[in-house]
């Protein structure tokens, strides 16, 4: 399937991450991926018991999210892990439509990603102004 938007870019990534992935690099990233999993695990189970999931719930989406995020991430600098602030929308869908729902939910978004992504719909970010994005990974309050 040459040229095919259903590879999901692995062919791309490929080369990449045979940059990345090296003996020489090998002790810094476990070293930056023991600090990682330090911080998103306790977080992971703080956002599930906020959220009205099970810790073991918490326990099992940062192990999965790490993974994936690590040999899905596209780039060497990204930064991912657990956001508090996604505990209330969690909530609310735990509350209103229980496990189940939230699982579909997930999903999903997911499916929603991928489609994004393999029709090039991320260079609609380059439209965004850099203090919105600085804005909004400050995350500052309004003042009082």
């Amino acid at each position: 399937m040459p040229n095919s938007n259903f590879t999901l870019g692995i062919q791309k990534l490929l080369p990449e991450w045979k940059k990345i992935f090296t003996l020489k690099d090998f002790g810094a990233d476990l070293t930056a991926g023991t600090t990682v999993a330090f911080v998103a695990i306790p977080l992971s189970l703080a956002i599930a018991l906020a959220s009205g999931v099970s810790p073991a719930t918490g326990l099992m989406t940062a192990i999965v999210a790490g993974i994936v995020c690590a040999f899905f991430g596209g780039t060497p600098l990204a930064v991912s892990g657990p956001a508090a602030a996604m505990s209330v929308l969690i909530a609310d869908i735990v509350e209103k439509q229980g496990t189940d729902g939230l699982i579909i939910i997930c999903l999903l978004a997911g499916a929603m990603q991928l489609v994004s992504g393999m029709a090039g719909l991320g260079k609609l970010c380059r439209y965004v102004p850099l203090p919105v994005i600085a804005g909004f990974t400050a995350q500052s309050a309004p003042p009082s």
